[in-house]
């Protein structure tokens, strides 16, 4: 039986070319996501005890706790450079998958039209 183009049209989002691209732009989406990481600082926090024996001057039992944070403040835009960056680079794999998609699905059109008239 003659499936409709409704169904057809479905396979153009299985279309390995647009599979492709779609990985490229969950790539693409990973970097932004990582790129707006680095602009969050570092902090580290920290603890240590001690215990001696040996020195009367020094307390027998004590300990240190702290936190550590580092940031980059003059990164001269860097930063943000590299996340406008990724986020061109995402909108291209985007644009490149739904072009695909749309190519696919002009082709299974033109197809499904030569078959049925």
């Amino acid at each position: 039986p003659a499936q409709s183009l409704a169904h057809w049209l479905g396979g153009a989002e299985r279309n390995p070319e647009r599979v492709v691209a779609a990985a490229v732009a969950e790539q693409a989406k990973a970097g932004v996501r990582a790129s707006r990481q680095a602009r969050i600082p570092d902090v580290t926090l920290f603890a240590a005890g001690y215990w001696q024996e040996g020195q009367a001057l020094l307390p027998a039992r004590g300990g240190v706790a702290g936190v550590a944070l580092n940031w980059e403040i003059f990164d001269f835009g860097r930063r943000s450079s590299e996340a406008s960056r990724s986020l061109i680079q995402q909108r291209m794999a985007e644009t490149n998958r739904d072009r695909l998609e749309e190519e696919a699905a002009r082709e299974i059109r033109v197809a499904w039209q030569d078959y049925v008239y």
